[in-house]
């Protein structure tokens, strides 16, 4: 059809997968304003609306579904060429290293058998790392990272949200009035995740004398707190996987955050690198069970 091109219907399903303009922007690497212009354009070509735009994102019209329904396809059929592509002109596996914290490093291992299957010639490094800035000073290609938002040197996609919850072993939560009990232990990380949402709560809400048990890991945090140490804040998703573990109490919405799937902005056309993305992308709220969560 005449005034339709596949970049700009790209555009489109970029959008009503995040729900944003501006989080579709900085997953493509555009402006804000240039996606919103060339979507526009595109909706006067075609005279077809896509999208009803709210003061919180951009909602799919009737329409705008119906054609979006049919460029998921097309897009799966566009990264099948790529794969194919890779494997007939890559003679040498390439190896691409994603680091993740050590948590969701666990979870990135039970989906790679299917990534070997789709991908016979990508090897992959995975280092556990708990420093999003890990990502620019060491040898790391992609980044698995639950964040507010990502440094912008970055360049990457939302997968979904994380959330946190305190947490403790049903003993210990017996024991204690809730988080505002002023006898309430503490398992608390070190200065070593200064920056993270965990400590940042933690040290805006746990009085230092409450913090019975520091640590740099999170493997030894899940531990402290199932064998009663005290209280906790941890991922959602990890808690309720916890049978050990109960949950106390849900801090306010602060503790949310985006996970995202991200790398230099140097390797985003890198072919390998990409392919790693799009399967985290795609697999990702599968992967590590959170819930989908529209970006503003």
């Amino acid at each position: 059809m005449k005034g339709m091109d596949w970049k700009d219907l790209q555009l489109v399903s970029a959008i009503a997968g995040s729900g944003s303009a501006s989080a579709a922007a900085r997953a493509l690497g555009l402006a804000p304003s240039t996606l919103s212009r060339r979507v526009l354009a595109l909706e006067d070509r075609l005279g077809v609306v896509f999208f009803d735009k709210h003061k919180t994102g951009y909602e799919l019209t009737e329409d705008g579904a119906y054609i979006v329904e049919a460029i998921e396809p097309m897009e799966l059929a566009t990264a099948e060429v790529r794969r194919r592509v890779m494997n007939c002109t890559q003679h040498r596996p390439t190896t691409v290293t994603v680091t993740a914290t050590s948590l969701l490093g666990l979870r990135v291992c039970a989906v790679l058998p299917e990534f070997f299957n789709e991908h016979p010639n990508i090897k992959i490094a995975l280092s556990q790392s708990e420093h999003i800035q890990d990502l620019n000073r060491a040898p790391a290609d992609v980044a698995l990272r639950a964040t507010v938002a990502p440094a912008e040197h970055l360049w990457g996609q939302r997968i979904g949200s994380v959330g946190f919850v305190v947490a403790a072993s049903r003993g210990y939560a017996e024991q204690v009035d809730g988080i505002t009990d002023p006898a309430a232990r503490w398992v608390v990380f070190d200065e070593t995740l200064s920056g993270t949402i965990q400590y940042t709560w933690e040290r805006a809400n746990v009085p230092d004398e409450r913090r019975v048990f520091e640590t740099s890991s999170r493997h030894l945090h899940l531990e402290a707190l199932r064998c009663g140490c005290g209280l906790g804040l941890v991922p959602d998703v990890v808690a309720r996987d916890e049978p050990a573990l109960v949950e106390v109490a849900t801090p306010r919405p602060e503790t949310r955050a985006g996970l995202w799937v991200l790398t230099h902005e140097r390797l985003k056309n890198n072919p390998a690198v990409r392919e790693v993305m799009a399967f985290f992308a795609r697999r990702g709220r599968e992967m590590l069970g959170v819930q989908e969560l529209r970006a503003t």
